[in-house]
């Protein structure tokens, strides 16, 4: 017997055992695939050159015929162990390293060099009649009766996708079939399973023209996923079919990603949000960078809000030198390099709308308790920091000295108890804010900031007071040149043109509630300041009379101005009483109102002697100015009595000022369609509403006055 023939008997008696030595090692660790991929590979192209030639018995068939003994001695054998391996429940460990291990076997063998027979004539491959037979196979498994080989089937068919780069068209649309059978199949498994292969399968739709798409049915593993993704009834299937997984991100992709979010379980939720974190930060539109945002820290589950403070913290790397790594760098190295990492906060900020909501500061807020280091260089206390003034910078020093003073109120000996009350629900923080900062502490020892550490580096009062005012006089000069008639003459210069002039008028008005925001919290950690609280009241009695400062602005300037008096009177001679001393001087000056400013007196006991003059004699001078400016005037003055009175309580030795109110203010108000028929309707309305919400409140605060409150009402509904 010649040596060729002997050793291949010899390869054909021991090809079963050593197959299924090659097997039982796959099924111990993962580390010695490679070797024996690589063996088995050896092993298949050796045997499909055990060829055997004998005579042809058919009828019409002349001469020798070529047995591939072989290659069908490797598929029975090859098969023989595999199909025991596709009767093993699911969660065997064992059987899953076996079937990673076939699918790595078909892929390298998919790409390694022909395997043909120099003398045959035929166009396939022994490696793509093996993949044939052992598709079909599979294929017959997924339908069985039994859910176990119906999930090993679908789990090697999904593991076959992943690993052979490119198939025939007649065994793609078999597998393409089969996977899109399985997944509506009735168990939750098979499903989730199969999301895997029709994902591979998305992608190479995903990666066809456009334009090659002509119908539904061309991307029906697409349709297919997006359903699966959004209406399965087991959260793990949806998981499974998520943009990221098995969809591919893109832009439609990226829109069900993000409803994900609000997925009524927590698990789909929580990958969401990791999945999110693949994406820059800049591919999202702004919109969508705040809903993510809102919907993580505003979410109930902890761990889904951890992984939202996850998703700020990467957008915030992204905005600093380090976002860009080698391929060959470590995860440990990357991690080493962001956690020092500096983030530009003034470009971290600018991802967000900070016209919108709260969402810009709450996650200012998680970042900076994520990594509170992130603040040793932010001194607001220093004058570089506003030089240069933007809407970002004004939210970062609010939001930072928010962090700051509730944290410095609590002792080093009750810090645990502190936590609770900065957390509670009347600390200032917001339901999103108070679970991003507790999913961080969750995960972390102690309390993350340390506010007495930035104590020094928060502003003086004196300093926060020169700050509002050069803000307040930018705002006034702005005003002023868009109010110019002249505006059109002006140079065309950057800083001129109107469209610049706006969007710098939106820029003063933002930061100038952040400020004043930021001015009350600086009044409970830095009270002891007495020059710094007079210099900030005086500017606040200013601001509340000067028309520029926007309506949005008096609730909170009026507040600020409560919590620097004394008491109720002194705010009461602050804020009401240049009312109505401005009232009652415009009656008797012949010149009307010629002014937009409240003339304050330190009292109005020299006005009270003369109320009871006729009206014949308060008639007297004639009012120059337009029914326009007039009725601006009118309902500026209500907007202020409105806020204070709803902000103070009454004592009954106040009730002489609620009468001056009641009968100098308000009732001519009610009367404005006679008193200003010039005026705009718009402006008319709402003095109206004004005076009629004042009423009521003069009402509620003296029990006197409600009578006659209620015969204004009555008179003036009647009327």
């Amino acid at each position: 017997m010649p040596k060729e023939t002997q050793n291949s008997e010899e390869l054909l008696e021991t090809l079963p055992e050593t197959i299924a030595a090659l097997f039982q090692g796959a099924q111990t660790s993962n580390a010695t695939h490679k070797r024996r991929v690589n063996t088995l590979c050896k092993l298949f192209i050796e045997a499909t050159k055990v060829i055997q030639t004998q005579v042809s018995q058919r009828e019409g068939v002349q001469g020798p015929v070529q047995l591939l003994t072989g290659e069908k001695a490797f598929n029975r054998a090859f098969w023989s162990i595999l199909r025991h391996v596709l009767n093993v429940k699911r969660g065997i460990v064992a059987a899953d390293r076996v079937l990673r291990f076939v699918g790595a076997f078909i892929g390298a063998l998919m790409i390694s060099e022909d395997i043909t027979n120099e003398e045959s004539n035929e166009d396939q491959t022994p490696r793509d009649r093996f993949l044939q037979r052992l598709v079909a196979r599979i294929i017959i498994g997924c339908t069985a009766k039994d859910k176990t080989p119906r999930f090993r089937c679908t789990q090697l068919l999904s593991e076959l996708l992943r690993q052979i780069p490119s198939l025939e068209d007649e065994t793609y649309n078999k597998i393409k079939s089969s996977l899109l059978e399985r997944c509506t199949d009735r168990e939750w498994t098979i499903r989730a399973i199969s999301c895997i292969g029709l994902g591979v399968l998305a992608r190479v739709e995903a990666s066809e023209d456009q334009s090659a798409i002509k119908s539904l049915e061309d991307r029906q593993v697409i349709t297919v996923l997006e359903e699966l993704c959004q209406h399965d009834v087991h959260n793990q299937v949806r998981i499974a079919a998520l943009p990221g997984m098995a969809l591919p991100l893109n832009p439609t992709s990226l829109v069900i990603l993000l409803s994900r979010c609000r997925d009524i379980d927590a698990s789909v939720r929580k990958m969401a949000f990791r999945l999110l974190s693949q994406i820059q930060a800049r591919a999202l539109s702004v919109s969508q960078r705040s809903t993510a945002v809102r919907n993580g820290l505003g979410d109930r589950d902890p761990q889904v809000r951890a992984e939202a403070t996850k998703l700020i913290y990467r957008w915030a790397i992204g905005c600093s030198a380090v976002d860009q790594f080698h391929p060959d760098t470590s995860k440990s190295a990357k991690t080493r390099v962001q956690a020092s990492a500096k983030v530009d906060l003034d470009e971290f900020l600018d991802l967000f709308d900070l016209w919108d909501g709260e969402v810009a500061e709450e996650a200012l807020r998680a970042l900076i308790y994520k990594r509170p280091d992130l603040m040793d260089e932010v001194n607001l206390n220093h004058p570089d920091y506003w030089s240069a003034f933007s809407p970002s910078k004004a939210i970062l020093a609010r939001v930072f000295t928010e962090i700051v003073a509730a944290t410095t109120q609590q002792s080093d000996s009750s810090r645990e108890m502190g936590l609770s009350s900065i957390l509670s629900v009347d600390s200032g923080f917001s339901n999103r804010t108070r679970g991003a900062i507790f999913s961080v502490l969750e995960t972390s020892q102690g309390v993350p900031f340390d506010g007495l550490k930035y104590t020094d580096s928060l502003p003086t009062l004196t300093l926060q007071a020169f700050n509002i005012q050069g803000l307040f006089n930018l705002l006034v000069q702005t005003v002023n040149i868009l109010n110019s008639q002249q505006l059109h003459s002006l140079p065309s210069v950057p800083g001129v043109a109107r469209e610049d002039l706006e969007e710098q008028l939106e820029d003063c008005v933002f930061s100038l509630n952040n400020l004043l925001k930021m001015t009350t919290v600086l009044l409970d950690t830095l009270g002891a300041d007495e020059m710094g609280r007079r210099k900030v009241k005086t500017l606040i009695e200013d601001m509340i009379t000067q028309p520029c400062l926007p309506e949005s602005h008096l609730q909170e300037a009026i507040t600020l101005q409560l919590k620097l008096s004394d008491d109720t009177t002194q705010f009461v001679k602050s804020t009401i009483e240049p009312i109505l001393q401005e009232v009652l001087e415009g009656k008797y000056q012949p010149s009307g109102i010629g002014s937009r400013t409240y003339f304050r007196r330190d009292s109005i006991e020299g006005l009270t002697k003369t109320v009871d003059k006729s009206d014949a004699q308060l008639n007297q001078g004639a009012n120059k100015g337009t029914d326009n400016e007039k009725a601006m005037v009118t309902y500026r003055q209500l907007c202020v009595t409105n806020i204070s009175l709803e902000i103070i309580e009454w004592t009954p030795t106040e009730s002489n000022t609620l009468h001056l109110l009641q009968r100098y203010l308000i009732k001519p108000a009610l009367a404005v369609y006679v008193a200003y028929p010039r005026a705009a309707e718009d402006l008319k309305h709402q003095i109206f509403d004004a005076a009629l919400k004042c009423l009521a409140l003069i009402a509620i605060s003296s029990r006197v006055l409600s009578y006659t409150s209620m015969l204004l009402i009555a008179v003036d509904t009647s009327a």
